[in-house]
């Protein structure tokens, strides 16, 4: 899964009970696109806008530029907006202040990898 570098998410509207979402994308080192695809009839279920919420952030802090597309359409901005506020936070605590919080993130990344490669499914990719 390490080589995997295209991830497509078809989901639909599920049960406001079930909390689950997606998790792991950090883990796909060389992922370069992500695609989730979904009914327009479901946009406004809370499950699929919590979906959607979930992978935008963990694309978001990918350390890969990552092209997200949502129903066919890209999201420029997914990651631009994360550098923002990564900037902002960095400037205001301080030019070291995120090593602590990188060693805290990594040794939690490795945790999470355990737990969610097998929630990650490996599609083929359509040519």
């Amino acid at each position: 899964m390490r080589k995997l570098t295209y991830l497509q998410l078809k989901f639909s509207a599920a049960p406001a009970s079930l909390t689950g979402v997606p998790s792991g994308i950090c883990n796909l080192a060389k992922l370069t696109e992500v695609v989730m695809c979904y009914s327009k009839h479901c946009a406004n279920s809370t499950s699929v806008k919590r979906t959607v919420d979930a992978v935008k952030k963990q694309v978001a802090r990918h350390h890969n530029q990552i092209d997200l597309f949502i129903n066919n359409t890209e999201d420029y901005d997914v990651q631009a907006d994360d550098e923002v506020t990564e900037n902002a936070v960095g400037t205001q605590n301080g030019t070291d202040a995120g090593t602590k919080d990188d060693v805290q993130a990594d040794e939690k990344n490795e945790v999470t990898k355990f737990q969610s490669t097998s929630e990650i499914e490996e599609v083929p990719r359509d040519a």
